[in-house]
């Protein structure tokens, strides 16, 4: 839905068709009398109307300035960089990256098995199954494991920051960014 508002705050601006406008501003006055006592000047009135209309020819009004629209670019980048990356995932990875983000905190590969993953508590190999995850997420800098590598949490929101602040995304534009892809590997 932002992507939809961002799309249509930057569209173009339109070019105002001075004779269409003329039309419709006459064809609001009221009918004069046949003498024309009612003492409208129609060209008063029309003079009025193309000095608030702006000329399509001289110096040349921006609605939003070339820096901020530079600005809003690599915003609108950075965003769709991280929306690929994690729509590139595996299922599994995603579904690591579900409950790394739901705890909040730095889990053990084998509570992310066992809590996360539903697996049993020991064998079958299912260790290795989490750890590949883990690795998909580190490439793509949404995860972090702790420097003994017997912790690892989820870094969503901080990638999410780091890439859009620069760009002087605001908190909320952040937040909206990081619920849209919650969104995205819950379905």
């Amino acid at each position: 839905m932002y992507s939809e508002i961002f799309e249509l705050k930057n569209l173009p601006k339109q070019d105002i068709d001075e004779e269409v406008l003329i039309g419709k501003v006459l064809q609001k006055m009221p009918i004069s009398q046949s003498n024309g006592s009612n003492g409208i000047n129609k060209q008063e009135i029309i003079s009025e109307v193309l000095a608030r209309v702006p000329k399509s020819t001289g110096s040349v009004t921006y609605e939003v300035a070339p820096l901020e629209k530079i600005k809003k670019d690599f915003l609108e980048e950075a965003k769709n960089k991280i929306l690929t990356d994690v729509q590139t995932l595996s299922k599994n990875a995603k579904k690591t990256l579900k409950y790394l983000e739901s705890q909040g905190r730095g889990c053990s590969t084998k509570e992310i098995c066992t809590k996360g993953y539903m697996y049993p508590q020991s064998g079958g190999g299912y260790g290795k199954t989490v750890l590949d995850t883990i690795k998909e997420l580190e490439t793509i800098q949404v995860a972090e494991r702790d420097a003994k590598k017997v912790h690892t949490s989820g870094k969503l929101k901080q990638r999410i920051k780091f890439l859009l602040e620069n760009h002087e995304a605001t908190e909320q534009e952040i937040e909206q960014i990081y619920n849209h892809i919650l969104m995205e590997i819950i379905n």
